[in-house]
């Protein structure tokens, strides 16, 4: 939960820190090992996407989900 943001447009991206090392963990091809997403559950293609693709407005009370890849 982010509270207290300002009306705007934002972007998200987020990993699961499986391993709690602080790091997303990427294999020797840069794809990450641990489950990952971006907002507007965008999925990259061959590197990460770009905020126009990922960015949502904030109004008032907004809610947003995101499904992690794996």
């Amino acid at each position: 939960t982010i509270k207290d943001l300002k009306k705007g447009d934002y972007a998200v991206a987020l990993y699961h820190d499986l391993n709690s090392d602080k790091i997303c963990n990427l294999s020797f091809l840069g794809i990450p090992k641990e489950m990952y997403g971006f907002s507007n559950n965008v999925k990259p293609k061959l590197s990460a996407p770009a905020f126009s693709d990922c960015k949502f407005s904030v109004n008032s009370n907004s809610t947003i989900s995101i499904n992690l890849i794996n």
